[in-house]
């Protein structure tokens, strides 16, 4: 990392260069490049989905590590991050940080789900994001799991003072209510008693490491996490466009055409292909 003086504050930045995508393109190097690209920095901004989006493909064409890769879809990908990096890289952020406070900003959607830690007076000390392993289970239950990671994101790095900003209104108003002990919990959700045992933990937490916690409802537009779980619409939409192309020349069966809603969807999870297919 090159640290430098910026605003008063110490700030790093990307010292190493950014790699261009590999001309022998195999699912081994495919991962290589994109760990190269984000995987060794602690802020990783719109890049980390991005990457985990290139990283799909060749799981998708392939059977082995060492399979070469021959998908159009996949060297637009790659070229179309390269190009971005040159004049927006975000890997960037604060070099010192003091201090028992922080800020944890959360979100999900139904690709990842994001966590980003940032000092109370600004600037990000360490972001993550994680696919999300099934789409289908309960929206809230994937809010209060982003929860529960930034606020052990928040204690591994020291802080006792969390502020937690959430755009959704349901988990603002559980997550308030258990750190005040003035609310029950009110759900009818098909998975209420894990809904319940996640918010216990964070009460736990509080309790447990003297931890002050304070929860804010936030405007999605305003969440500083949402560029973490979301890929670009023009990355995704080219994605669609090649491989339907590529599903367009296929013979024509049941199999090719859920193949074909299932990528021009998005990928979503098994229970959602088979809502756009019917």
């Amino acid at each position: 990392m090159h640290v430098q003086s910026s605003d008063g504050q110490l700030k790093w930045t990307r010292d190493n260069p950014v790699d261009p995508p590999p001309i022998r393109v195999m699912c081994h190097a495919v991962f290589a490049w994109c760990g190269r690209l984000v995987a060794h920095l602690p802020v990783g901004g719109w890049l980390r989905p991005a990457a985990v989006w290139i990283k799909r493909r060749p799981n998708a064409v392939t059977q082995g590590w060492d399979d070469i890769v021959d998908d159009d879809s996949l060297l637009q990908q790659m070229e179309y991050v390269a190009a971005q990096l040159v004049w927006k890289d975000p890997c960037r952020g604060l070099w010192c940080v003091y201090g028992d406070r922080a800020v944890v900003w959360t979100d999900i959607s139904a690709l990842a789900a994001g966590v980003v830690l940032e000092m109370p007076q600004g600037g990000v000390i360490e972001d993550a994001c994680w696919l999300r392993r099934d789409d289908s289970s309960h929206i809230n239950m994937a809010e209060l799991d982003s929860e529960v990671r930034g606020v052990n994101l928040a204690i591994a790095w020291g802080m006792k003072n969390i502020e937690l900003w959430t755009d959704s209104a349901k988990v603002y108003r559980w997550i308030d209510g258990a750190s005040r002990c003035h609310a029950q919990l009110r759900t009818k959700a098909h998975g209420e008693m894990l809904i319940r045992c996640r918010v216990e933990i964070i009460h736990q937490l509080v309790s447990e490491l003297g931890l002050t916690l304070s929860v804010r409802l936030v405007q999605t537009t305003e969440n500083h996490t949402d560029v973490l779980v979301r890929v670009p619409e023009e990355r995704v939409w080219n994605d669609r466009l090649v491989a339907g192309a590529a599903v367009m020349g296929k013979q024509d069966t049941a199999e090719s055409r859920i193949a074909d809603v299932h990528v021009r969807t998005g990928h979503p999870g098994i229970r959602h292909t088979l809502f756009f297919a019917r």
